[in-house]
């Protein structure tokens, strides 16, 4: 039961993101509502009650073909409405919100994210429940499995192969300089789907990380 665990600390949903979910789950809606903090994860059932236990601070997980096959009046932005009166702290769903339900999600603030077709929506919960519990452990696991993806990105393709996937994971243009400032290789952010509705990168905002091997600043 939720009540028999005690997270290490508390996440937001925009801390939950990136430390439980892959990078294939994106935010399209609701961004305002990203620093809500998550008490618990539930996922929508194929019977009635939908969320057993909701309550406020609860990340729901929705399919919402499953939902319109209980009742054609359970929409998505019927959902929304219902999580953001609720007061949870988001929805992961696993088709595409229309603009206007991803407006919808803006306008009540609740994050709303998208999983590809398919994606296990159980694991995906498994995922978060790990992170709400020992965040440090799913942090660690996280970084590992980071590390041996891009060390396979680099054996195949080299640094721009690593680029590339990190400017669609950041949706952001990735750079690489070496010790003495000048630029090495590059990425630009793709551009942004038809429809896509989420939040752009802020052009003026720039974040730099040291590139350091046993000890030395290489870039």
């Amino acid at each position: 039961a939720p009540n028999m665990l005690t997270p290490s600390e508390h996440l937001s949903a925009a801390d939950l993101w990136p430390l439980a979910f892959p990078a294939d789950v994106r935010l399209v809606g609701g961004e305002a509502g990203l620093q809500r903090v998550v008490e618990w994860v539930t996922s929508l059932r194929a019977s009635f009650p939908l969320f057993p236990d909701l309550t406020e601070g609860h990340l729901a997980l929705a399919s919402p073909q499953v939902a319109l096959a209980l009742d054609p009046r359970l929409t998505l932005s019927y959902l929304i409405q219902e999580l953001a009166h609720a007061q949870a702290a988001g929805l992961l769903v696993d088709e595409e919100p229309t603009e206007a339900e991803a407006a919808l999600a803006d306008d009540l603030a609740l994050p709303i994210f998208v999983a590809p077709p398919g994606a296990d929506l159980r694991a995906l919960e498994r995922e978060a429940l790990r992170a709400l519990v020992d965040r440090e452990a799913q942090l660690a696991r996280r970084e590992a499995e980071a590390r041996q993806r891009y060390q396979g990105l680099f054996a195949a393709g080299g640094v721009q192969a690593v680029l590339v996937d990190l400017a669609v994971a950041l949706q952001a243009d990735v750079y690489v300089k070496d010790a003495e400032g000048a630029l090495v290789e590059h990425a630009e952010a793709p551009a942004p789907r038809d429809g896509h509705v989420g939040p752009r990168p802020n052009e003026a905002e720039t974040s730099v990380f040291s590139i350091r091997i046993a000890g030395r600043h290489l870039g």
